[in-house]
């Protein structure tokens, strides 16, 4: 891992790691220059919010996913 300054520019490159299912993740680069600076993922969960469970991805986003 390499430190950025506060003047550079970076480059975040993001990855859907899998199609969602009930969570989606994400996989991250940072990137100054040609030079990897860190990795890292995120994972979040689809939650239907009237009854506070985890559901399936929205039909809307995997269509945008699955899109060419």
């Amino acid at each position: 891992m390499q430190p950025a300054k506060y003047d550079d520019f970076l480059t975040l490159k993001t990855t859907l790691a899998k199609l969602p299912t009930a969570k989606i993740q994400f996989y991250y680069e940072i990137f100054r220059e040609q030079e990897i600076l860190t990795t890292a993922t995120a994972t979040l969960v689809f939650v239907d919010m009237l009854k506070n469970k985890p559901i399936r991805a929205p039909k809307h986003l995997l269509e945008k996913l699955t899109t060419n």
